[in-house]
């Protein structure tokens, strides 16, 4: 997909050029399936709680860090 910017002259951009890396996710419509690690660091930021039984190693090491401060 391409696109021109009108102040830029007509230069022509790709759409994977100038938007590279980000993605914009709405955690409130999260529906709390966790399917893979994306889905558990969502159910973390909407709930501030690590579950137990989440797979990702970098999950098992905040879950063993909060509980050490708890």
């Amino acid at each position: 997909m391409k696109f021109s910017l009108g102040d830029m002259r007509g230069k022509i951009f790709d759409l994977c050029n100038v938007f590279p890396e980000y993605f914009v996710i709405s955690v409130p419509l999260f529906n709390d399936v966790i399917r893979d690690e994306l889905d558990e660091w969502l159910y973390v930021v909407k709930h501030s709680e690590v579950k137990k039984d989440f797979k990702s190693p970098y999950m098992k090491t905040i879950y063993e860090e909060s509980s050490k401060a708890s």
